[in-house]
């Protein structure tokens, strides 16, 4: 064998190895689920940690911001279906504007659609826009002391995407 092919070999062996470890250090993200209940139009969504990091989610244009904001696209063949729920503006988060998720924990809410949308009977598609959730830096495990969450600073910003849901409304 050459020595450019054993070069190459060894750069690639390296290039592996060091793609591996990069994502071993990446931390478990949260899991999240939608999924219609026996009522219509009521939605139960849960968010659960399985992983050992401390997770803390903005309830802002989440399921947890009780219809403040338009954080669910709601569709019917194919069509958007307007929003009707409030909107509210604000400043910088505080510590009461996110909801920390511990290892193993669950956090889970019930949602009505009719509180912010005017349905009809019909099929819809559910998607969740992207949660905000927060981990802090420097290291995968948070360390002891506590740092604000206002801190965006001392914070890795992650996204979390949930997986769309078709529903069946019946009146």
């Amino acid at each position: 064998m050459s020595n450019t092919r054993i070069k190459i070999i060894t750069t690639l062996l390296l290039l592996i190895i060091s793609m591996i470890q990069v994502k071993a250090e990446e931390p478990m993200l949260p899991e999240c689920s939608l999924s219609q209940t026996s009522k219509s139009s009521i939605l139960h969504f849960s968010i659960s940690n399985r992983g050992s990091d401390i997770w803390h989610l903005l309830k802002w244009h989440s399921p947890f911001d009780a219809w403040f904001s338009e954080f669910i696209e709601l569709t019917q063949e194919g069509r958007a279906v307007l929003y009707e729920g409030a909107m509210a503006k604000r400043g910088r988060p505080d510590e009461e504007d996110y909801l920390t998720i511990e290892p193993g924990g669950v956090a889970e809410i019930e949602l009505d659609l009719r509180e912010a949308f005017q349905l009809d009977s019909g099929k819809y598609r559910v998607a969740l826009k992207p949660l905000q959730l927060l981990l802090e830096r420097g290291s995968i495990t948070p360390a002891p002391q506590k740092v604000p969450l206002n801190k965006a600073e001392h914070y890795k910003v992650f996204e979390l995407h949930c997986k769309d849901i078709y529903i069946d409304i019946k009146y």
